[in-house]
């Protein structure tokens, strides 16, 4: 038998004396990074839960329970330094910008511009991430991201007092918009070589009304509408003044155009009318090597058409829209904003449609590299198409409250950070 021995009255208050400094030193790192805005792939910290004293007494100590306690004092000791410097750790890498998970699908995540915060437009490529952003106070601002090595571009050589929007990102260009009550232009910058960040003009005016733009790497489509009369020219992005031409105009009077995009040598876009009682009605035209015709009928309740590899989706309207035609293109475009109902979802190739969500927004709609995006019941969601099954990704875009989509990446605005999900 080992002889029992009474530790020293002071002996328990230094132990908990020692782990009560140690967790404060530690306490505030783990704190905020508990509560900090984190990747869904990092490990979780908690914060620090206060330890209480028992208020009962130390009695008589075997020697080994002493040893154990010993070890177990250690442990803990050291165990809260290793979960201080991890948590440290953590809140640097949240953060670093951009900050990359190790998923097999890269999920990295960046802070937008500190003036220029409330993000409107957002999409990424594999090596560039673009959105436009407002200050809150009647400013707009395009900026490009390097991938590759985080370095932010300022895309506008001044802040804009007009609506900047985001129309694609790509490997060599960033196209964009910009309205505003004197007028309008569609512009694009190159993202490599000697000229680039220096914008061009691709198309503007002044009396005239933009009603649709659509662009990828090399080409760009650009909708306009002046006294009533509808225009969709098609040009090459690197020698715009040189290479437009007109491919359609509205199918009557007063119609105007929207949503054009380009598949293949296929050209799709909306011609929207108001007829005489004032509801608006839309259909979706297209124009091929065969010939220009529209391929939706009925009452012409098909808004905001986009395609890309090989689907072509629109919105069904659910209920009648209604404008004032005296109000001209922009009452007619402002009006087709307003369209909600089922999104559909239409195999080229093939013919067979599918009904993606009974009820969506059609400003909320994006489309590209097989995959659809929409926003329902307030959460943004998203198909593939190809696999024919809601995205794997879906809990990540739960809270986003702008979404953007290319063949290489998703992309969203959570609110406090952009994000990007690789798909290849």
């Amino acid at each position: 038998m080992l002889p029992t021995l009474t530790p020293d009255a002071s002996f328990r208050e230094r132990v908990f004396a020692a782990i009560a400094a140690e967790r404060q030193r530690i306490g505030p790192a783990a704190l905020r990074a508990s509560r900090a805005t984190t990747e869904p792939s990092l490990p979780v910290v908690r914060a620090p839960v206060p330890l209480t004293r028992a208020p009962r007494r130390i009695g008589p100590v075997p020697l080994t329970a002493m040893v154990a306690a010993a070890v177990l004092v250690v442990s803990l000791v050291a165990m809260q330094w290793i979960s201080g410097r991890s948590a440290s750790g953590l809140a640097a890498n949240i953060s670093r910008q951009p900050s990359v998970s190790t998923t097999q699908s890269h999920l990295s995540s960046y802070l937008p511009d500190q003036r220029f915060y409330q993000v409107n437009d957002v999409q990424a490529t594999r090596d560039w991430l673009a959105y436009a952003a407002s200050d809150g106070a009647g400013s707009d601002m395009l900026y490009v991201v390097s991938r590759e090595n985080g370095a932010t571009h300022a895309i506008l050589t001044s802040p804009a007092t007009g609506q900047v929007t985001l129309i694609s990102v790509s490997r060599h260009w960033v196209v964009w918009t910009v309205s505003s009550t004197v007028g309008w232009a569609v512009s694009a910058a190159p993202l490599t070589g000697a000229s680039a960040w220096r914008a061009q003009t691709l198309a503007q005016g002044v009396s005239s009304t933009l009603t649709g733009a659509w662009a990828n790497d090399t080409e760009a489509l650009v909708a306009t509408s002046t006294s009533g009369e509808a225009i969709l020219q098609r040009m090459s992005i690197a020698s715009s003044e040189t290479s437009a031409v007109v491919i359609a105009t509205g199918s009557h009077p007063g119609a105007i155009i929207t949503n054009p995009s380009l598949a293949g040598d296929a050209v799709y876009w909306a011609d929207v009318w108001a007829d005489l009682q004032g509801s608006l009605h839309s259909a979706i035209w297209s124009a091929t090597p065969a010939g220009i015709g529209p391929i939706t009928q009925a009452g012409g309740e098909a808004f905001a058409p986009v395609t890309a590899s090989g689907y072509l989706t629109w919105v069904n309207a659910s209920h009648a829209l209604s404008v004032d035609a005296k109000g001209g293109a922009a009452a007619v475009l402002a009006a087709c904003g307003q369209a909600t109902g089922k999104l559909i979802a239409l195999a080229l190739h093939s013919g067979v449609t599918v009904t993606l969500t009974s009820e969506t927004a059609s400003t909320s709609v994006h489309l590209a590299g097989g995959l659809a995006l929409w926003s329902a019941g307030g959460a943004a969601q998203g198909y593939d198409l190809a696999a024919r099954r809601a995205l794997s990704q879906n809990s990540l875009l739960a809270h986003a409250q702008v979404t953007g989509a290319t063949s290489d990446a998703l992309a969203w605005f959570d609110g406090s950070h952009l994000v990007v999900y690789e798909l290849n």
